[in-house]
């Protein structure tokens, strides 16, 4: 089975979420949906990366992380010194490209390797860690990192606990933030995600948040080849067949379409694969009766045109169809 490293795919592609799977972002309490199952390898985990679409840069990155926090477990083991290797980092990319995912995977093999005693993941966004009143924020924050205790916190979109520096809470929230993480650094790994920029703008804004953060991990926009077979790893796993025209199909409609960036990535290919089911759906309703036949595999004219405002879909009956 194809697996897509988008945080948007279901459980078999990558991690089950509603919106970015795993753990809800407006519940971080739902941490146990993402804990790691006992006595994992990092070779058995390493192996589950390999098999995510795409994310070659990414996924050598994080080997290369792993290589040196597994160097240092040897080390230690002998008699040696452990060299200083931050655990925290920073993912900086475009929506859809796999983050969370990664992170999921990261907190993991963080785990095998003996830097966490859990590995388990959380997950959380300014929504999550500031509060509307004075006194509140800091609680929140502290609530968020206690659950995330022994295991990864995954700030999301970090870049907006600064939209109001200096004038909000934000500065509250990265303050606390900053002296949970010295107070369980042994415990706790933080991954902070969003664009490069944007990411950059936050360091600035706080100089011990930019002091424990050293690494980055880069991720790419999919190509249109990896982007289709994400489709038909979300067709698999949802057991509809899709036959080499339709696939030419899907592929000439991702080359069309404006699927990079803010459209999504692999969000813009579920999306797509979504509206293709309803599509697909309407067509076997329109005698009255839905036979099993009918909706178990896809038709060309399911493929939707490109809209003319991109990541955008939903079905209308009588649209203009590929």
């Amino acid at each position: 089975m194809v697996k897509v490293g988008d945080s948007s795919s279901s459980s078999s592609l990558g991690g089950p979420r509603e919106k970015d799977p795993a753990v809800s972002r407006s519940d971080p309490s739902d941490s146990a949906a993402s804990a790691p199952a006992e006595h994992e390898s990092v070779a058995t985990i390493l192996g589950e990366m390999d098999q995510l679409v795409g994310l070659s840069e990414a996924k050598q990155q994080i080997r290369r992380i792993v290589a040196t926090h597994e160097a240092n477990r040897v080390r230690q083991e002998h008699g040696h010194v452990r060299v200083p290797v931050a655990l925290h980092l920073v993912f900086t990319g475009p929506p859809g490209t796999g983050k969370t995912t990664l992170a999921r995977i990261l907190a993991r093999l963080y785990r095998a390797v003996g830097l966490l005693p859990s590995g388990h993941l959380v997950e959380a966004d300014r929504g999550s860690l500031v509060a509307g009143y004075v006194g509140q924020t800091a609680i929140k924050v502290q609530e968020v990192v206690a659950r995330a205790d022994g295991g990864l916190l995954f700030i999301d979109e970090a870049y907006a606990l600064a939209s109001d520096h200096g004038a909000g809470f934000g500065d509250e929230a990265l303050a606390t933030l900053v002296k949970e993480m010295e107070n369980r650094r042994d415990r706790l790994a933080v991954v902070i995600a969003g664009y490069e920029d944007a990411i950059e703008d936050l360091l600035v804004s706080n100089e011990g948040l930019k002091s424990r953060f050293k690494q980055q991990v880069t991720f790419q926009d999919y190509s249109k080849d990896e982007l289709l077979a994400i489709f038909t790893g979300l067709a698999e796993q949802n057991q509809i067949i899709v036959d080499a025209a339709v696939s030419e199909a899907v592929l000439g409609h991702l080359e069309k379409a404006a699927t990079s960036g803010a459209a999504g990535n692999a969000r813009y290919v579920r999306n797509l694969f979504e509206d293709m089911f309803a599509h697909m759906s309407h067509r076997a309703l329109e005698d009255g009766t839905i036979e099993p036949h009918e909706v178990i595999k896809f038709s060309v004219a399911d493929v939707p045109a490109v809209k003319t405002k991109p990541g955008h879909f939903g079905f209308v009956a009588g649209a203009d169809r590929d």
